[in-house]
Order: C-alpha cells, then structure tokens, then sequence
C-alpha cells in the first residue's frame, strides 16, 4: 500500500475509529446495531470514563500524527519517520492490524453492551460487573492494538515511543 493510498484511507478510518470507540451511543442509533435495553439504568455509566486518561491523550497524539501525514507532510518530519519500514508489504500488514483492530473495538463494544445489560438485571451480583471489568479490559487491548497497527502503517519514532506508554499503562493497570 503505497502513502498516497494510506493518505486517503486513514483519515475514514481514523474517523470510523474515534466513532466507535467514543461515541459508541450515537453509532448505535445511526447504525440501527439494536435497541438500548435499559437507557435509565446503564445513563449512569460513563462510557469515555472506561478509556483510561492516558489512552485519550495517546488516541489525541495519533490523530494529530495522521493530520499531519495526510494534509501537512512537511510537518510529519517532526515526527521522525523511519523511511526503511515504509514499504508498501509494512504499510499493507499495519493497515490489516488497524482493520483487526476495528472489528475487535466494535465486538467488544456489542459485548460491553450485552454485559451492561446483565449488570443493569442483576445489580447487586458482583460476577455481572466482573464480566462489564473484563469488557473494559478487552476494549483497552483492541485499542492498544489499533495504535500498534498505526505505528505499523505509518511507522515513526513518536508513534512508537506513543504504543510502547500505551502498553505500559495497560499492563500497569493489570
């Protein structure tokens, strides 16, 4: 996949991205993905609040890196490209983990959803709301993956400097 192709792709899916992880709620209304089950009860579960401050700063970092390669290359430089790994093998492999990563955050969101649902039946068991914890997890996993898969695709110093803090503050967490 070559950089002016990478050019046109990730900013839609950057844009896909930020829309499932973030604003999961709406996409669920203009997608159709079902009905809410419980709106009064799961209202009080604060969704952003599951995306760990450091994780929100990182996604920021990577979105800015992307504007920056697509509309001001000039400014990308700041970033310390390695120009050995921009190969059109690379950048095809970083974009089929940024696609993996897409349909991971999207089923663990319908998972997430599933688990809320149970909790939001049976509020005073503690299993119900191990099972929402572990979604949170799985959903920070698919998230530390996408920036894998955008340091992959579009590989640079601060890119990989961004997934190495990213891992860390995952792993810190466990």
């Amino acid at each position: 996949m070559s950089e002016q192709v990478l050019q046109i792709y990730m900013p839609g899916f950057l844009i896909v991205f930020i829309w499932i992880v973030v604003f999961w709620h709406s996409f669920k209304k203009v997608m159709s993905v079902y009905k809410d089950f419980n709106d009064r009860t799961t209202m009080n579960y604060k969704r952003i609040k599951r995306m760990h401050y450091p994780f929100r700063i990182i996604l920021l970092l990577f979105v800015v890196m992307t504007i920056c390669f697509v509309l001001f290359p000039q400014y990308y430089k700041l970033f310390l490209p390695i120009q050995a790994l921009n190969h059109p093998g690379i950048n095809m492999t970083g974009f089929l983990i940024l696609k993996a990563s897409l349909i991971w955050v999207l089923v663990i969101q319908l998972r997430l959803d599933e688990a809320l649902f149970k909790y939001s039946r049976n509020i005073d068991t503690l299993s119900s709301m191990e099972v929402v914890f572990f979604c949170e997890r799985l959903l920070l996993k698919g998230i530390l993956l996408m920036y894998i898969g955008m340091f992959v695709t579009i590989s640079n110093i601060i890119g990989f400097i961004l997934c190495v803090i990213a891992a860390f503050f995952y792993y810190k967490k466990r």
